[in-house]
């Protein structure tokens, strides 16, 4: 390997040869693959250790925004169990393609992040959002317009709290801010 995963994003060459090589930008894919072999070598198993690994965090995820959303600690637990030996990400974490571990990764973390912000009100997990907001725009940038748009109408019709009138401007300005760009 001619880059390791953090001189191809620092080096101007190193980035402009991700986006040649991926010929888009989406170039995560390509540089959890570059990951994966700079951690475990050029072997077939790499890039699918890495899968196995995001699905086993995606499910430890889903489990702790159950609990986020307070639901008892038995169902968080049986939530993993569950997810951990479900078919579908049983399958997929076998295969080379990272793509659908690492979005289903980085969706859940979103929407685990915005739970928090607003039940806790903690600006980190806010901005917790916002970086892996980020992330996606070099993985699939819709996904976050989809959940801004979730999250402006679950605060129009369900969210019990007067200042959802302060938020719902700013998601509006943010999706119209985003949405040229998609």
């Amino acid at each position: 390997l001619d880059y390791s995963p953090l001189e191809i994003l620092l080096d101007p060459h190193g980035r402009d040869l991700l986006f040649r090589v991926t010929g888009s930008q989406h170039v995560m894919y390509c540089w959890c693959n570059l990951l994966a072999q700079w951690l475990f070598g050029e072997f077939y198993f790499a890039p699918i250790l890495i899968n196995v690994t995001l699905s086993l965090l995606t499910a430890k995820l889903v489990a702790s925004l159950a609990r986020a959303c307070r639901l008892p600690a038995g169902y968080s637990r049986g939530l993993f169990l569950f997810l951990i030996v479900h078919w579908d990400l049983v399958a997929w974490s076998s295969f080379v393609n990272v793509k659908d571990a690492l979005a289903g990764t980085l969706a859940v973390l979103a929407l685990l992040c915005l739970v928090r912000f607003f039940s806790d009100r903690r600006i980190r997990d806010l901005v917790g959002f916002l970086v892996v907001g980020q992330l996606f725009w070099w993985l699939r940038f819709y996904v976050p317009l989809v959940m801004l748009a979730a999250t402006g109408a679950w605060m129009l019709f369900e969210w019990r709290d007067a200042r959802k009138l302060l938020f719902l401007p700013l998601l509006l300005a943010v999706g119209l801010v985003v949405a040229p760009w998609t």
